[in-house]
């Protein structure tokens, strides 16, 4: 079974590394303008008010995240503005979902966005280019060990430079547990759910995590953990020497301080007919939370004491 997965991995990953460079060497160049400032270029067709804003939302971001973490030199980041659904489509080459518009490419450096219609349109273009922004940015940051990165840390520290944590999270998470929907972070490993408020609870939950790393812990250890990576080390062995737990004894910590009574507080407090029907059972649930948990970490500690024929001498 972990061969199995392994080999699926490095297919993945070779199939992400080709198709970005097989789809858009076969884009067609005609009728395409580009605006750029180093190191972002933009391509739309006559769409050159949001190609600018584009360009500048996106290059505010990236000076950002370089301040930050200190991106490398030299590397160009080039977005793709479609115009309608099917150019979208055709660029990326992948199916849409209604709660997908844009996709990275991130160790190409390569974004395809669509190009928002209706109310807030521009607000949303400003939302999902920061958004993609990032993940071309977590790309060039953990350089050869990119594969290894789980998407709910992509997705999460995406969220996390490019947008604020607000009260709809944390809404998302607390209900998720009342109802048992919580998704474990193991499960979010590899492609999101496509139903859409399954993938909402699971961004939110990959936003809270990556939070919880730096309030926690400290931002100076979110900077050595993609540093490791960035020198080659797989995400595994990187957290684990960063943060001093594995990744399965995180998220045991970060789900129980995720869905505490004091996170909600002041969601229950605004809610009193509400708080007063579901907070005994809150209660409940967490108090058997923490009994499961210290089982678990006691089941953990057993095994660690036991001795690894890996160890044993010859």
């Amino acid at each position: 079974m972990a061969k199995t997965r392994v080999i699926g991995r490095v297919l993945v990953a070779i199939w992400l590394i080709c198709l970005p460079l097989i789809v858009f060497a076969q884009r067609p160049m005609d009728g395409w303008n580009a605006v750029e400032r180093f190191p972002i270029r933009v391509y739309h067709v006559d769409q050159a008010m949001e190609a600018n804003r584009v360009l500048t939302i996106a290059e505010t971001l990236y000076r950002d995240i370089d301040a930050k973490f200190r991106l490398p030199d030299n590397r160009l980041i080039q977005i793709y503005l479609a115009d309608s659904p099917s150019s979208f489509q055709q660029l990326s080459d992948a199916p849409i979902q209604d709660w997908a518009q844009g996709y990275a490419f991130p160790t190409q450096g390569i974004i395809a966005l669509l190009n928002p219609t209706g109310s807030g349109r521009l607000e949303r273009l400003d939302e999902v280019t920061r958004h993609e922004v990032a993940h071309v940015c977590l790309g060039f940051l953990s350089g050869e060990a990119h594969e290894s990165i789980p998407t709910w840390f992509h997705e999460g520290f995406a969220m996390y430079v490019s947008e604020r944590w607000d009260l709809m999270h944390q809404a998302r998470l607390l209900t998720a547990e009342l109802l048992r929907r919580f998704i474990p972070l193991e499960e979010l490993d590899g492609a999101f759910p496509a139903e859409g408020s399954a993938a909402q609870l699971a961004y939110s939950e990959s936003f809270s995590a990556v939070r919880s790393l730096v309030f926690d812990h400290s931002f100076s250890q979110l900077r050595t953990l993609l540093h490791r990576l960035n020198e080659g080390e797989p995400f595994e062995d990187a957290f684990t020497k960063t943060f001093g737990v594995t990744t399965p004894m995180f998220a045991l910590d970060w789900r129980d301080s995720a869905t505490s009574g004091f996170q909600w507080v002041g969601i229950v407090g605004g809610l009193i007919a509400v708080g007063a029907v579901f907070t005994p059972i809150f209660l409940y649930g967490h108090a058997r939370r923490i009994r499961q948990r210290r089982r678990r970490l006691d089941e953990w500690a057993e095994e660690e004491a036991k001795p690894d024929s890996f160890f044993r001498a010859g």
